[in-house]
C-alpha cells in the first residue's frame, strides 16, 4: 500500500498532465517527482510566493546562485518546497510569451547545487521543468527568482 506522501505525488503528477503542462524532456519530470528530496508537507502551510526583481534585492550585477539566495534571506524570504513550485505552476497556467519564472527550491543534503523549477511558456504550453544549478552559476540581471514568504513576512526555509 502507498503512503499518503506518495500518493499525493502522485496526484501532483497526474494534475499537471491533465493541466495540459509541457515537460521537456522526460529525464526533467523525473528530476521533479522522482529525486529523493521531492517531499510533499506533513502539514498544511499557507505561504505567500514572491518574485523581487535583482534590483530588489540590491543586486546590480550578474550575481551567482549563491549570492542571489544569500540576498533574498537577507531580506525575509526564504526557499520553497518542492510541493510548492509544482502548485506554482499549476496556478500559473498561461503567461506572456516571454515571461519566464525559476523557482527557487529548498536544498538537497544528496547535491551541492541548487534545485530549480523553470516555469514558462513555450509556443502557447505552459510548461515546469527541474534542473541543477552550481552555486556559482552567474545569473542574468533580468531573470525572477520565487521565494517563500510565510503570512508573517519571514521566510519559510532558510539556506
Amino acid at each position: 500500500m502507498r503512503g499518503s506522501r506518495e500518493l499525493f505525488r502522485e496526484i501532483l503528477r497526474q494534475n499537471l498532465m491533465d493541466a495540459g503542462i509541457k515537460e521537456f524532456e522526460q529525464s526533467h519530470r523525473e528530476n521533479v517527482f522522482d529525486d529523493p528530496p521531492f517531499t510533499v508537507a506533513s502539514t498544511e502551510t499557507e505561504v505567500d510566493l514572491v518574485a523581487p526583481s535583482l534590483a530588489e534585492l540590491g543586486i546590480n550585477n550578474p550575481p551567482s546562485l549563491a549570492l542571489l539566495y544569500e540576498r533574498a534571506v537577507g531580506q525575509g524570504l526564504g526557499l520553497c518546497a518542492w510541493e510548492a513550485g509544482v502548485r506554482f505552476r499549476l496556478t500559473r497556467p498561461l503567461q506572456a510569451g516571454d515571461e519566464r519564472l525559476i523557482v527557487a527550491l529548498q536544498l538537497s543534503p544528496l547535491t551541492n547545487n541548487f534545485p530549480l523549477f523553470d516555469v514558462g511558456q513555450d509556443d502557447s504550453h505552459p510548461y515546469l521543468r527541474g534542473y541543477y544549478a552550481f552555486p556559482g552559476n552567474l545569473r542574468g540581471l533580468g531573470e525572477r527568482f520565487v521565494f517563500s514568504q510565510d503570512r508573517n513576512g519571514q521566510g519559510c526555509f532558510a539556506l
